[in-house]
């Protein structure tokens, strides 16, 4: 039988072609080769997606958001007046300001969305 699809740096088959029989339970495939389940990587996605505290996440949040904002308002602004000065100027004092509106805004609307649940 041929096989379709390898397990990386290894002689086992994953899914054999032309097999239309079920494999049996313990996880071999037709012809010994070990049959793809989808928890054998569940370390992978543990690992990659780690818990943070919902503060830590907001705070990264918040940060990525300023950054974003920051770029964006030095470009637009730029595009507008062809002026580095005034462009650098608004672009770092207007994403600061937002920045403390979008954290306020969205304690807001976390604090409805706690009266909701209750």
């Amino acid at each position: 039988m041929e096989c379709v699809a390898r397990i990386v740096n290894s002689h086992k088959c994953i899914s054999p072609a032309h097999d239309s029989t079920p494999p049996p339970r313990n996880g071999e495939g037709a012809g010994g080769g070990v049959k793809h389940r989808p928890s054998d990587h569940t370390h992978l996605r543990t690992a990659r997606n780690k818990t943070t505290s919902p503060t830590m996440r907001l705070a990264l949040k918040t940060g990525s958001y300023s950054l974003m904002h920051l770029t964006i308002a030095i470009a637009v602004t730029y595009a507008i007046t062809q002026n580095w000065r005034a462009a650098l100027a608004v672009g770092l004092v207007e994403p600061a300001v937002q920045t403390i509106a979008y954290l306020i805004h969205d304690r807001i609307w976390t604090r409805l969305d706690a009266k909701d649940r209750a």
